[in-house]
């Protein structure tokens, strides 16, 4: 009986026993539902309610896989962030999916917003765009022997090849991307596949085997340029595009110039008055010159017809004769100081080709100073060397690599120990590790960005010595023009001073001339027969005296003409000034985002775009399936499911 009443106790115990460790499970169950709604609530709520915040400041490098021909595939955004503390991170972007690429934190992607709680230090998550335009519109285009063929079939194939590239804008994408983003295109051509090539208005550079062939483009212009070459079994590499924006912030002291424009000026508004005085003199000389030489001529020869019957007559047209030549030699003396303001036209003209000389030295320094190795010395001169801090972040990388391999092996002892959740935890300890050799080549990858930039801006700088160059010689043509404009009217003057010393010395003579009238009388008749020539030697001169008129008139204009250019001369060079450095020097304008108008905190944004390579298609494995990976959640689900 006891025994039975003994284990009528056990076996209501057990059934208690059994129905606590239900009730436990039970509330553990519970429990674990509750903090799953919990965490769950917590990533959620932030979602909504989020559009009048400013998204977290960040940088946004979009990249862009096309087809050879240029045609968009596919567009992804990379978007960093850098962070001061654990930051709730809030951004913008219309994106089929997202992944955080260097944290296990996961991103919430809903209603247009992206938000994850990140740690302090730097992050990054790539994010697929959906229905998006580029700005820019590429088109690559390709012939063989003179024929267009596509991509595909030029694979292998020997000939004369051509390809032509226009990037224009894409007036269906809102914004100022075009007018703000330089373009740097770049082709890679195998020399032992491409030979004689050409590829005018791009740089060359040799890049081991392969020729590299750049051509930048400011913002706002485009692209259109022409690669030829003699291709045997050809194949090419991918073409890349890349859209910065230029700020150069370089200084440019136009002061000197515009100073000299406006000694010009001047000098251009005292020809012109030179030249008014000029034609009116000139028209004197010919009114009261060479009209009256014209008319006493005529007269003489009346006189010497009449001169044998009446010798008073021709005493008194003598004299008229004389008073006529002093009146010219007094016009021409007036005539005298017409030109001696030519001189300072010459000078000032030589002084402009001297600053623009002086500009092109400037150019031509800054263009010297500014490249990667310049860069690179000032950061040695600072205590910090690149080469050495490159080595430093491979041999990091590599020493990381070996404590992964370690860790790992480490971590299969564990599960082979049965100690299966303690080596979950080690290799979530091993893919922090692993983001270490990810900063060291990102800081890598960083240094030769740099590299890649500096040196690309200082082919821009070569670009602008090249312009500064065209200039100066454009202006030494100028120059010479002036020039010779200066001593044709010099050779004008010196012939006038001559003519006015020759009617000088004849009014002398003349004088002489009229005291000996009475004793030629007797030679009057043969000098009245002979004297019709002299007439005509006289209308002659007469005639020519009107067309220096009509040239003086003409000159007249032209100065007055270039007086009112030389007025709007400072203007122009001016705004040609302004417009080449704005081009070089970029907008001051903040960075607009490319993903979205909501992100207003861009610190910056580039596009790296490449083409499809032009190669014989590779045949591809088949990838091995990856294990599913075990989710936060799932390994919360876990823990209170038994």
């Amino acid at each position: 009986m006891k025994n039975s009443d003994e284990k009528k106790n056990v076996m209501g115990c057990m059934i208690r026993d059994k129905k606590f460790a239900f009730k436990r499970k039970k509330s553990f169950r519970n429990i674990g539902i509750f903090l799953i709604v919990a965490v769950l609530l917590t990533f959620s709520m932030p979602i909504y309610g989020e559009e009048a915040r400013e998204n977290t400041p960040k940088e946004e490098v979009v990249y862009v896989n096309m087809t050879a021909d240029g045609t968009v595939k596919n567009m992804n955004v990379v978007n960093i962030f850098e962070l001061a503390q654990e930051t709730q991170v809030l951004d913008y972007g219309d994106y089929d999916s997202i992944k955080v690429l260097n944290s296990t934190k996961k991103a919430a992607n809903k209603l247009g917003m992206v938000t994850l709680t990140a740690p302090k230090g730097r992050l990054y998550y790539e994010g697929s765009l959906k229905g998006k335009e580029l700005p820019w519109i590429v088109k690559v285009r390709y012939s063989l022997d003179g024929k267009d063929t596509t991509p595909d079939k030029l694979v292998g194939k020997s000939g004369a090849m051509t390809i032509t590239v226009n990037i224009s804008k894409n007036e269906a994408v809102e914004g100022t991307f075009f007018e703000d983003y330089a373009l740097q295109t770049n082709i890679l051509l195998d020399t032992y596949k491409a030979k004689n090539i050409k590829a005018d208005h791009m740089t060359v550079a040799n890049v081991g085997a392969k020729k590299q062939l750049t051509y930048t483009a400011l913002p706002g212009k485009g692209a259109n340029f022409t690669v030829e070459a003699d291709v045997d079994d050809f194949q090419m590499d991918g073409m890349t595009v890349n859209a910065v924006p230029l700020n150069l912030d370089i200084k440019v002291d136009d002061r000197e110039l515009l100073d000299k424009i406006d000694e010009l000026k001047g000098a251009t508004g005292e020809l012109s008055h030179g030249s008014a005085e000029l034609s009116d003199g000139m028209k004197t000389f010919k009114t009261q010159g060479t009209d009256k030489i014209y008319t006493g001529v005529n007269r003489m020869e009346e006189a010497l017809q009449q001169l044998d019957s009446h010798s008073k007559e021709l005493s008194g047209g003598s004299e008229e004769f004389r008073e006529a030549l002093e009146e010219v030699n007094r016009r021409l003396e007036d005539f005298k100081g017409g030109t001696e303001n030519l001189t300072g036209l010459k000078d000032g003209s030589k002084e402009i080709a001297q600053g623009i000389e002086s500009l092109v030295n400037g150019m031509t320094q800054l263009e010297q100073g500014v490249n990667y190795q310049a860069y690179k010395n000032l950061l040695m001169e600072r205590g910090l060397d690149l080469d050495e801090l490159q080595r430093g972040n491979q041999v990091a990388a590599s020493k990381v690599d070996e404590l992964v391999a370690s860790l790992n092996s480490l971590a299969d002892q564990m599960e082979a120990l049965g100690l299966k959740d303690k080596a979950a935890e080690l290799r979530v300890q091993i893919n922090g590790i692993s983001e270490l050799k990810t900063l060291a080549e990102g800081n890598n990858a960083g240094i030769k960005g740099t590299e890649i930039y500096l040196d690309g801006v200082n082919d821009k700088l070569k670009v602008l010595v090249g312009g500064g160059t065209q200039l100066q010689g454009s202006y030494k043509q100028f120059d010479e023009k002036i020039s010779e404009l200066v001593d044709s009217l010099s050779e004008i003057s010196v012939k006038m001073s001559l003519l006015a010393q020759g009617i000088n010395r004849l009014v002398l003579e003349y004088e002489k001339l009229d005291g000996g009238v009475e004793a030629y009388t007797d030679g009057v008749s043969k000098i009245a027969y002979n004297y019709g020539e002299m007439a005509a030697g006289v209308s002659d001169l007469n005639n020519s005296a009107q067309k220096l008129v009509e040239g003086s008139e003409a000159l007249k204009e032209g100065n007055s003409k270039l007086d009112r250019e030389a007025d709007k001369m400072k203007t122009e060079a001016k705004n040609k000034i302004d417009n080449l450095m704005g081009n070089v020097n970029g907008s001051k304008k903040p960075v607009q985002s490319f993903v979205s108008s909501k992100n207003t905190n861009v610190n910056s944004l580039q596009f790296a775009m490449k083409t499809d390579s032009v190669e014989k298609p590779v045949e591809k494995k088949p990838e091995a399936k990856e294990k599913e990976k075990e989710t936060f959640f799932k390994k919360l689900f876990k823990l209170f499911r038994d």
